[in-house]
This record gives C-alpha cells, sequence and structure tokens, in this order.
C-alpha cells in the first residue's frame, strides 16, 4: 500500500483526471449550465468522495464492487418503486473477500463547552459540537450514520451476502482555549507537542489514549490519542494578535484545502497574523466559518508547510463610516 500511495505522489496524473471527470457536472438534456456555478470550487463533500472513490476503485487493498448504490423504497410485494431512501457510498472485497459497505463523511466540528471539563464532560460535549453552517452538529450526524446510512438493507445482487458495515470519518475538532496567556505562550512554540496542547486546551483526550469500547458514549472513539485531529476555536481578534515564531506566516485556508496539510511553494498570499481580511459575508447573510493555516518554511521540502491551523469564528464585518 506504501508503494502504490507514493506512486500516486510521483505520478499523479491518472489520480487528476479520474477525480476531475468525477466533479465535473453531468450535462441535463435541455438545461443550459451556469457559467457561475460551473467555475464555483467543488464542495468539500465532493471532492472527500472523489478522492474516496479513485482509492476503492484503483488501490491494491481491496476488490472494488460499486459506488453509490441507490436504495429505494419497496412496496408490500417487495418490489422496488421510484421512491429513493438512500444510497450506500462505497461496497468492496476485502483480502479475505468479505464484501464491506462503507459509508464516508468528512466534518469539522467547534466545541463549545469549558475547557476545564474532564474526560467524560468532552465526550458529552462532543455529541453537540457544531459544524462550520452553525446548525449541524455531530450527535445527528452520529445518529444518521449509525441508524440510517449504515442500516440500509443491500439490494440485488448482495441482498443475501453477509456484509461489513464502516464509517470512515475523518475531520478535526476545534476546541476553546483555556486562557489568553496560554494562547499566546503555546502560538510562539515552534514545536508543540501533546502536553503544550494541554496548555492551551484544558485538560482532555489530546493528552491520553482512551479505552474506546462498544458501552463508551457516543462520539468518544474520535478521542482515540490522536492530538492532531484537535485545533484551537479563536476569535477573530484573537487571531489577530498572535505572537508567531519569527519567519512563520499565515492565510487563510479554502474550503477544498481543509482535507489535509497544506504546503506552498512561495510565500505568495501569507502574511502576519494582523493582516487578516474579514470574512466575506456570503448571500445568505450568514457569517461562515474561516479556517487559518499558519506555515513555516521547510528548507528540506523547499516548501512553506503548514505547522497547524485553527477555527475562526464566524464574524460580520464592521460597519464602515465615511
Amino acid at each position: 500500500m506504501h508503494a502504490w500511495l507514493m506512486a500516486q505522489a510521483s505520478e499523479p496524473a491518472k489520480l487528476v483526471l479520474a477525480v476531475t471527470v468525477a466533479l465535473t457536472p453531468k450535462p441535463k438534456p435541455g438545461v443550459q449550465p451556469h457559467a457561475k456555478a460551473a467555475n464555483a470550487p467543488p464542495r468539500l463533500g465532493r471532492l472527500a468522495e472523489a478522492l474516496m472513490d479513485f482509492f476503492v476503485r484503483q488501490s491494491p487493498a481491496m476488490q472494488w464492487e460499486a459506488s453509490g448504490v441507490k436504495i429505494f423504497h419497496r412496496n408490500q410485494a417487495g418490489e422496488p418503486t421510484a421512491q429513493q431512501l438512500g444510497e450506500l457510498d462505497y461496497l468492496w472485497r476485502d483480502g479475505n473477500g468479505d464484501l464491506v459497505h462503507a459509508e464516508l463523511a468528512v466534518k469539522f466540528y467547534a466545541l463549545a463547552n469549558d475547557s476545564n471539563a474532564g474526560l467524560a464532560g468532552w465526550q458529552q460535549s462532543a455529541l453537540a459540537a457544531i459544524g462550520p453552517d452553525g446548525h449541524e452538529n455531530w450527535q445527528h450526524k452520529w445518529h444518521k450514520l449509525l441508524h440510517k446510512q449504515l442500516a440500509h438493507d443491500l439490494p440485488t445482487p448482495w441482498a443475501d451476502t453477509p456484509v461489513k458495515r464502516i464509517a470512515h470519518v475523518r475531520g478535526r475538532w476545534f476546541v476553546p482555549v483555556q486562557s489568553e496567556a496560554a494562547l499566546r505562550h503555546w502560538a510562539g512554540l515552534t514545536n508543540a507537542q501533546p502536553l503544550d496542547w494541554g496548555l492551551l486546551l484544558g485538560s482532555g483526550p489530546w493528552s491520553e489514549a482512551c479505552d474506546v469500547r462498544d458501552d463508551v458514549v457516543l462520539g468518544a472513539s474520535v478521542f482515540a490519542g490522536n492530538s492532531a485531529r484537535f485545533g484551537p476555536r479563536l476569535t477573530w481578534a484573537q487571531a489577530r494578535g498572535l505572537a508567531l515564531p519569527v519567519a512563520w506566516q499565515c492565510r487563510l485556508l479554502e474550503r477544498g484545502e481543509w482535507l489535509g496539510p497544506v504546503s506552498q511553494s512561495s510565500d505568495v498570499h501569507l502574511h502576519q497574523p494582523d493582516a487578516l481580511r474579514h470574512p466575506p459575508l456570503p448571500a445568505s447573510g450568514h457569517p461562515r466559518v474561516q479556517m487559518l493555516g499558519v506555515f513555516a518554511f521547510d528548507a528540506q521540502a523547499n516548501a512553506w508547510c503548514e505547522q497547524w491551523r485553527a477555527w475562526l469564528d464566524a464574524e460580520a464585518p464592521p460597519e464602515i463610516t465615511i
């Protein structure tokens, strides 16, 4: 698998072509494509689905069976109707030949509870974590994954086949900082360790592994000792007041960059935190969350590489007086 992944990195043409085709809007008879929509960047979820689809089709780790399998309601006679109930993201055979049904989700949530909470408090807080739109929460998504998306009966020809169910969830949690002093100290570190995350964010699971069991409160499994999943949740005032190490720079990340660590070959668009622009308001009028990426130059890679990122709470631009 490692050799195959490195091959995609060194020769990405096939991957880029597959993702481009997957993200290209399909023409509809008699409907002219809207120029603005055609040039808009892809939704984060669609980009993740396209990447995952390439992986399950091409990688040597599995034998692809199907993607995007539509599930339809059945009448009393057991015949499918036109009412669609859902869709199976991916079906494949694993190394043992067993059928696997996987649902993919890429989510970013901010926790809002007091950072003095103990581990049990963080588990409860995770259930109420909010998404960038201010409405979706982890509890709703987790329930949907378990009781709807992973609970569909498989259609023909897999109806009588034993199947393993997997929720493949990726993303990050963002947690309010413990204090302004801790934020100033942590932001100035060139190599933050888990203990430094604890100083910044308070007592929590990023500094210790969790015992993940079926009877643990839903949501606890995301805390399995991986501090890289966590980032600070900041106000714009906190972000603009950051004191970064010498030569470190920052910029706001585009949605498509949220999927993984970011690197860039030059310092274009990089700047000091106090130069951050105000977030634009979308047409709906709802201030959207922005993601701040902090970069340092890596001489070995000869590139500016992301060191950490932060969730910037939505904020309307100030009124302009003339």
